[in-house]
């Protein structure tokens, strides 16, 4: 439904002849290709907000998914963590490879092996979380912490955890991706990865107009870097696996 809503606002932007675009999704249907395709041909400029830059011609404004999963499961190994489990976003998804490969990343650094087990299918939204806690917590060796997909997917699974009653962060530390506001104001607050969407935006404006004044002016992908944001969801964890190993 979302994608054929994008092609069809892509459409008729295209008839009113628009001097630029910028989008904040990923085309994915030959239709909204084609639309793309046309744009160019007309010498439109066309800004993307997404991961992947479907034609050399378009200015991709995206950030490091890679970088910040890597980021925040660094975070929980740093803490301890050596089973950690992963609700990975939604299959064919235009962050899947770049998540996997980044919470992979940071255990290989590490010299620890993944086991195929801790990443369990999921989705963006609160009950994929909660999918993911279930799959998780019923493995014969249960993680002791979970990277989720988003921050909707962490406070689904922080519900899941509460009804199992497991104290988080003390048994469990979760984290998401985002830093969308709730994960601010949810109990636990948190850990997240922010992206800098104001400087995004900026970015992308600032780039339409520059090809709208010079068409000259080719495509190229920008790329921001990530931010960790440490909270409650994942802090004060290292002592209570310092007396587990203890006991």
């Amino acid at each position: 439904m979302i994608r054929r809503k994008a092609t069809a606002y892509l459409q008729l932007l295209r008839k009113h002849r628009i001097a630029g675009l910028i989008a904040a999704f990923q085309p994915r249907d030959p239709e909204a290709h084609s639309v793309l395709q046309s744009l160019l041909a007309h010498h439109v400029p066309v800004v993307l907000m997404g991961s992947r830059q479907p034609h050399e011609s378009i200015v991709m404004v995206t950030e490091d998914d890679e970088h910040g999963t890597f980021l925040v499961t660094s975070h929980l190994l740093d803490l301890g963590h050596r089973r950690i489990g992963m609700i990975r976003p939604p299959t064919g998804s235009e962050v899947e490879k770049d998540r996997v490969t980044g919470f992979v990343k940071a255990h290989s650094s590490r010299s620890i092996e993944v086991a195929p087990e801790l990443m369990v299918p999921g989705g963006f939204d609160v009950p994929d979380g909660q999918r993911g806690v279930s799959a998780l917590m019923q493995l014969p060796k249960p993680p002791t912490a979970i990277v989720a997909a988003n921050d909707l997917v962490a406070i689904g699974s922080l519900n899941a955890l509460r009804h199992m009653n497991k104290r988080v962060p003390e048994e469990m530390a979760v984290v998401g991706y985002d830093n969308i506001r709730m994960a601010e104001l949810f109990n636990p607050s948190i850990t997240t990865i922010a992206q800098p969407l104001y400087e995004m935006g900026e970015t992308a404006m600032g780039a339409v107009l520059a090809r709208i004044s010079n068409r000259e002016l080719g495509g190229e992908i920008i790329r921001f870097e990530t931010r960790l944001i440490v909270r409650a969801s994942s802090a004060g964890i290292t002592s209570f696996l310092q007396s587990k190993t203890n006991h």
